[in-house]
């Protein structure tokens, strides 16, 4: 008898080794929401085991829904709407909701805030904004001739001087026909001499939710065409500037990034 229930013991470890994940460890819906005036900016952070067969639907509580992972929506009046997130995959269905408080305003309004910071180099200029809504749209313009639509990076000069580099921003206003734009320029007195290579500077910080782990890249002093490579110190590599990289098992990893920038 001893014999026989140790069989039916290590019968009932081994059936609970292969057991099925259930529908709360496949997808998890979550979300974050921040309110611009009449604007509602929401970013999907549902976490799934099969990212590329989730689908997602948005329903903003004003009767507009879309199928969309992050998105802005416009209301059309102030208010407290209910926003949920309704999440698929498998059999699995997973549903979030929020209130929201809608005040109104006008949604140029959300570039009110957007700030320029210039940090000059012999040779060159780095650039970055902040405040600035994910929805819009940027160029900067360097004040000889050449611009960018990169979000931060490095611009080299061929002569010295002072130039005016402006960040021109800009986004249509959901559901209408209306653009809201803003202008930001400062001066800057550049010298010369300084391999703009010595600006670049690679980094990132991770953000680890279970066994996936978000990249958040903080590399400075791009060029005007940077690609990425990292390795995620489990065997594979990858090629975003952002990615997410979720790793077969617990364990300490070493993970690399190499940003290769090309300077006009």
């Amino acid at each position: 008898m001893k014999h026989f229930f140790s069989g039916i013991t290590a019968l009932a470890m081994s059936l609970a080794a292969f057991a099925q994940p259930n529908c709360e460890q496949i997808i998890q819906a979550s979300f974050t929401s921040t309110v611009q005036g009449n604007i509602l900016v929401l970013a999907n952070t549902s976490q799934s085991m099969f990212p590329q067969a989730t689908t997602y639907t948005w329903f903003y509580g004003d009767g507009g829904s879309g199928p969309v992972s992050d998105v802005t929506h416009l209301y059309a009046e102030p208010g407290t709407y209910l926003v949920c997130l309704y999440a698929v995959v498998e059999n699995c269905v997973d549903t979030v909701c929020q209130e929201v408080t809608i005040g109104g305003g006008d949604p140029c309004d959300a570039l009110a805030n957007t700030t320029i910071s210039l940090s000059t180099l012999e040779g060159g200029v780095s650039f970055s904004y902040s405040e600035l809504p994910a929805y819009a749209n940027t160029f900067w313009y360097f004040g000889d001739g050449a611009m960018s639509d990169a979000a931060q990076g490095f611009h080299p000069y061929q002569e010295p001087g002072t130039y005016t580099v402006c960040l021109w921003a800009w986004f249509i206003v959901e559901g209408t026909n209306d653009t809201c734009s803003r202008e930001i320029c400062q001066p800057i007195t550049v010298a010369g001499g300084q391999d703009p290579c010595a600006g670049l500077a690679a980094g990132f910080t991770p953000g680890i939710q279970g066994n996936t782990v978000q990249f958040s890249n903080t590399t400075s002093g791009t060029g005007f065409q940077t690609t990425w490579h990292w390795e995620f110190g489990d065997g594979t590599t990858g090629d975003g500037a952002q990615p997410s990289h979720t790793y077969p098992q617990p364990g300490t990893y070493l993970v690399c990034l190499t940003a290769l920038s090309i300077y006009e």
